[in-house]
C-alpha cells in the first residue's frame, strides 16, 4: 500500500486502520528493498526476502526416530497393549504422585556439584598458565 500525504493524522489512520502486506508512506518501492514483502488474507502468500522467504517456502517437519535400544524398549514396553498386571503396576508407579522432595540423594548431588566446580576451576587455572 502506498500513501502520499504529509498529514500525520491521515498517515496514522492508514497505518492503524488498514491491513496490507506492506506499506510505504510518501515513497514507492523502497520498502520492497529492505522489509519483508507479502500480502495478507487469501491473496497473500506470506513474506518474502531473506529469512522471510526461507520461512515462507520451507515446510518445517517434526521427526521422531525410534532406535529400538534394548534397554529403552524394555522400559517403554508398558505403553503398548496388551496391558498385564505388571505393566499397569509399573505405569501406576511412574504416574504416582510424589510426596515432597526426597533429600536422601542430596549428599551425592552436592558432591557431584563440588566435582564439577573443581574441574572448572582447575581447567581455568591450567588455561591461564598457558
Amino acid at each position: 500500500m502506498y500513501i502520499f500525504t504529509l498529514d500525520t493524522k491521515i498517515q496514522e489512520l492508514f497505518v492503524t486502520g488498514t491491513r496490507s502486506g506492506s506499506m510505504c508512506l510518501n515513497d514507492t518501492i523502497m520498502q520492497y528493498a529492505a522489509l519483508p514483502f507479502g500480502g495478507v488474507g487469501p491473496s497473500g502468500m506470506g513474506s518474502y526476502h531473506g529469512k522471510y522467504s526461507f520461512d515462507t517456502f520451507v515446510h518445517k517437519k517434526s521427526c521422531l526416530t525410534k532406535d529400538f535400544n534394548p534397554i529403552g524398549e524394555k522400559l517403554a514396553a508398558s505403553r503398548y497393549p496388551p496391558y498385564s498386571e505388571s505393566k499397569l503396576s509399573f505405569l501406576s508407579t511412574l504416574l504416582k504422585k510424589r510426596q515432597g522432595i526426597n533429600l536422601h540423594f542430596l549428599p551425592y548431588l552436592l558432591m557431584f556439584g563440588i566435582g564439577v566446580a573443581s574441574t572448572l576451576v582447575v581447567s581455568t587455572i591450567l588455561k591461564d598458565d598457558d
